[in-house]
């Protein structure tokens, strides 16, 4: 419920609405976390309402609070995805390396082989009297 609909009730008198406005303001500050500002303004200015330049200090501390709030899950959002693009970066480096050892290893065994490579195909060549 907006806090101008109590303005609405025309059964309130006036120090009824605004005690009705000051507890639906004080619950919101409260689920901001700065009720406790408020009541400490209050108490300052001994008085059970708070001065329009404090409640505009409070709103501004809102509007602030509200901000770093979207600020901080936009930066969640991006460390999501930085997060899901250096896993994938991982992944492929992973395979990379694996390819790498494989391809070291097959390098490894054509130089071994290659030394031999002149024997296996003079063995491979028939000998004359087994062509017939």
């Amino acid at each position: 419920m907006a806090i101008d609909s109590v303005e609405g009730n025309g059964n309130l008198s006036g120090a009824e609405k605004r005690a009705e406005k000051r507890r639906k303001i004080m619950a919101q500050l409260e689920l901001c976390g700065l009720d406790k500002e408020a009541n400490r303004l209050m108490v300052e200015a001994s008085s059970s309402a708070l001065s329009a330049s404090n409640c505009q200090r409070l709103c501004q501390q809102l509007v602030r609070n509200v901000e770093v709030q979207q600020e901080l899950a936009k930066l969640e959002d991006e460390e999501e995805a930085k997060k899901k693009d250096f896993e994938e970066r991982l992944r492929k480096l992973e395979d990379l390396e694996v390819k790498w050892a494989a391809k070291q290893l097959l390098l490894q065994v054509r130089q071994r082989l290659e030394p031999l490579e002149p024997q296996v195909q003079r063995d491979a060549k028939p000998k004359p009297n087994e062509m017939r």
